[in-house]
């Protein structure tokens, strides 16, 4: 195996701990019931902590502006760029004033059209983000 392949191999071993560990807290900040802006804080925190290129593994990244009101990395080696949310399942999403409630109604497994109405987007977008939150259907009862 070359470096480049054994790079990417950690790379991915360590963003699957990372996923593992961010579900936890994302669990635990939405238990606490706090607010939104809290929420994004500890997201954008975690963004502070960044080393290395969640693309290729390297460990030299330098700030490189603001998108979405999340500070952007960018790494020297594969000139690509990242955030907190690079390889997470918010990464790419918008609405963000609705994502905890939308997760609220999720751990609560509501129906995807009942969680749409409650937040107040459309059907589809409720599909989507439970799709990428991995939230589970309810338990059919009496089955």
């Amino acid at each position: 195996m070359d470096r480049n392949a054994i790079a990417t191999r950690a790379a991915a071993q360590d963003q699957l701990r990372f996923s593992e560990l961010y579900s936890e807290q994302l669990r635990a900040l939405l238990d606490s019931d706090t607010p939104l802006a809290q929420c994004l804080q500890a997201i954008e925190d975690r963004g502070k902590g960044m080393h290395q290129c969640p693309h290729c593994g390297h460990d030299r990244l330098y700030r490189h502006g603001y998108g979405g009101g999340l500070q952007r990395y960018r790494c020297r080696r594969c000139r690509k760029t990242c955030n907190a949310l690079t390889n997470t399942p918010l990464a790419f999403l918008r609405l963000r004033g609705k994502w905890l409630p939308f997760l609220e109604c999720a751990l609560r497994a509501e129906s995807v059209r009942g969680a749409a109405a409650n937040v107040g987007i459309h059907r589809n977008t409720s599909f989507r983000w439970r799709k990428r939150f991995g939230a589970q259907p309810a338990p059919e009862a009496g089955g």
